[in-house]
């Protein structure tokens, strides 16, 4: 009698090690788009020409990123997690390619208004506000073309992405003691004048403290949720808070941890 339990015991532990095995993949490809995204964008930084390199990565990765999105809306597998994650990723890819290409930034201002810390933050504000209007145009679009749909994953994607950026421009303009200053061409070299003291402000440990928190609950909740398709949704945002942290904590650390010194050297070189 023993047999036949133990034969349909792994039977069902098979699939669960197989799922298992998805989300991992599925988190390493997360870290991977991550720091090969993050690279292809201080690459394309590298001239003129490259620039216009980063204006199609925007014109090809919105549309893209939107069909993702959409095409995944219906179903809550495990696939369509992962295409609605991706999706959303893309849209974040397009919003930052015109960006940090320059193409789609704000205004020029003159210089930020000196012993006003929310006056300084207004005009920072205003000098991205371009972009910052492009990134609501995506979502709202997104948003539409997916409601009353059960798998909008990729908007939560999006929209972490996004918050996760306008928070750590916060930090930086509240004071970091590593600001990335190296990671801006020299065409957004303007911005620099928003940034704060090169010390820690308040906000960033509780900045850190609150992507930590948000990534380990959503980490609980995907371990409690037995529908595998959310559940690894849950991870995948998790991850994505978890890697907001961490560039957050990097902020406030006095060493680079040269991880895309690679892509660096390669737009210094002329």
């Amino acid at each position: 009698m023993t047999q036949p339990i133990d034969l349909a015991y792994r039977a069902q532990a098979r699939p669960a090690r197989v799922r298992g095995g998805r989300t991992w993949r599925a988190v390493a490809l997360v870290l991977a788009f991550w720091w090969a995204a993050t690279g292809l964008l201080i690459a394309l930084q590298r001239s003129a020409g490259s620039r216009v390199g980063a204006l199609v990565l925007t014109l090809v990765a919105a549309p893209l990123g939107l069909w993702l999105v959409v095409r995944a809306r219906r179903a809550w597998t495990e696939r369509a997690a992962v295409a609605s994650f991706f999706g959303g990723a893309l849209l974040w890819t397009a919003v930052s390619a015109a960006f940090y290409g320059g193409w789609v930034v704000g205004p020029t201002i003159g210089a930020p208004r000196a012993g006003d810390a929310l006056a300084r933050a207004t005009d920072a504000i205003v000098a991205t506000s371009y972009s910052t209007v492009f990134a609501a145009a995506l979502l709202l679009t997104a948003v539409l073309a997916t409601r009353r749909a059960p798998n909008r994953l990729g908007i939560l994607t999006f929209a972490t992405f996004w918050a996760a950026h306008e928070l750590a421009k916060l930090n930086v303009f509240a004071g970091v003691l590593s600001p990335g200053v190296h990671f801006l061409p020299d065409y957004l070299g303007h911005l620099q004048r928003y940034f704060g003291p090169a010390r820690n402000s308040a906000l960033l440990p509780a900045s850190v403290a609150l992507l930590t928190g948000s990534g380990v609950a959503l980490l609980v909740r995907a371990r409690r949720d037995g529908d595998p398709g959310r559940r690894l949704g849950a991870v995948l945002l998790a991850a994505l808070l978890l890697l907001a942290a961490l560039e957050h904590a990097l902020l406030g650390s006095p060493r680079d941890p040269g991880w895309w010194n690679a892509f660096l050297a390669w737009r210094e070189l002329r």
